[in-house]
């Protein structure tokens, strides 16, 4: 900013106003609303009561010479004694008196040992009824023996619910199995992958498969009965596995089970 000659002219000064002190229109000498520092309420307005929040002034606390505590001042006074409501009852007798003597020197004309004697004929064999000690006391019967698990009837063996239960689980597992089967074989069918075994061709199966039997007999029966040789051992043993195959065939198309076969391109 430039200079200027009228910056030398004094310029009059603004006078600032001040405003009016502040006066509240509530009393000052009343504690704040809702003010937990002084122990005046602030809804009636009663004055604080002296150290209510810095405590008592120093030396207020300060013991009294004079106020000290005298002999006999805490001792707590009794009532007297009086007879007792509820007395206790003697359990035993008396102790004796030194004064007291017991009755000594007293002498029996009974004889022991053959007291004793006729005491142990006449008591009771151990079990029998009626039976009493010497003191005239029931006598315990005797320990029953212990039981032999192993000799009673029916140990060992399953029992009947569970070999009932077990048969009707075994048929009902038939059961789904057969229908698994029947199932399966009617998908293919539908499908047109296989066709069940009629009753014609069954039958010259059966036939075919019998007399396949009776050809591999007659061949297992025309073997050598010594095995010396690694080689017979072997024709033995496929013989034997080949007329196992055939007869269970056999038995699997007299059972008249559905037999399901690949059709023919």
């Amino acid at each position: 900013m430039a200079e200027s000659v009228f910056d030398l002219v004094p310029r009059a000064q603004d006078r600032l106003e001040r405003p009016a002190m502040y006066r509240s229109r509530h009393d000052g000498t009343l504690p704040p609303f809702g003010s937990t520092l002084v122990g005046a309420s602030a809804r009636t307005g009663a004055a604080a009561r002296p150290g209510a929040t810095f405590g008592q002034p120093a030396g207020a606390l300060a013991p009294d010479p004079r106020a000290f505590t005298r002999s006999h001042a805490r001792d707590v006074s009794l009532p007297d004694p009086a007879a007792p409501s509820h007395p206790k009852q003697r359990r035993l007798p008396p102790v004796p008196l030194r004064t007291e003597r017991g009755a000594c020197g007293l002498r029996s004309d009974r004889d022991f040992v053959k007291t004793n004697a006729i005491e142990n004929i006449l008591l009771k064999a151990d079990g029998a009824d009626g039976a009493k000690t010497r003191g005239g006391a029931p006598r315990k019967p005797p320990p029953a023996p212990p039981v032999d698990w192993t000799s009673r009837k029916g140990f060992g063996r399953t029992p009947g619910y569970l070999a009932a239960r077990r048969r009707r689980l075994a048929d009902e597992a038939a059961r789904v199995a057969a229908w698994r089967t029947r199932r399966d074989a009617e998908e293919l069918e539908e499908a047109g992958v296989v066709r069940a075994l009629e009753g014609a061709d069954r039958e010259a199966l059966l036939r075919g498969l019998k007399a396949k039997w009776a050809a591999a007999n007659a061949a297992y029966q025309r073997l050598s009965f010594s095995l010396d040789t690694p080689a017979k051992r072997s024709r033995k043993e496929d013989c034997e596995a080949e007329l196992s195959q055939i007869e269970a065939d056999i038995r699997r198309l007299q059972r008249g089970e559905t037999i399901l076969v690949v059709r023919d391109e």
